[in-house]
């Protein structure tokens, strides 16, 4: 049975969920389905089914799945991905980011008061 937890004991943070995704797409040549990228992060990750089931408090569903989400639209949101065909699941890294091996959550997503912005992979900060 799924369970409810405040602080989603195991679930890896975010930043690990923007490094795997960015990596995973990047092996696959730069392009890759929400399916490819959840299959590679599960490869990765391993994680039990304890952590799986762990429902989101904040989002209709489970906590892996949301935060596994929410890397994918961070990094659409700062320019790092882009969705060409939207509702076709596909992610494509942008030619600003090509050539990049890793991404970081820090490198990409900058929260301010109007949400994640893109900084730009050349600033000193990158």
């Amino acid at each position: 049975m799924a369970r409810k937890s405040e602080n989603y004991k195991g679930i890896p943070n975010q930043q690990l969920f923007v490094q795997l995704s960015f990596l995973i797409i990047q092996n696959l040549g730069g392009i890759a389905s929400t399916k490819e990228i959840r299959k590679g992060v599960l490869e990765i990750l391993n994680p039990t089914d304890d952590v799986l089931k762990v429902r989101s408090n904040t989002y209709r569903g489970y906590e892996f799945t949301h935060k596994l989400s929410y890397a994918r639209t961070c990094m659409h949101n700062c320019g790092v991905l882009t969705n060409p065909e939207p509702g076709k699941e596909i992610w494509t890294v942008t030619p600003e980011y090509s050539d990049r091996k890793e991404l970081t959550y820090e490198e990409c997503c900058v929260l301010t008061n109007k949400g994640p912005t893109l900084r730009s992979p050349n600033s000193k900060n990158a």
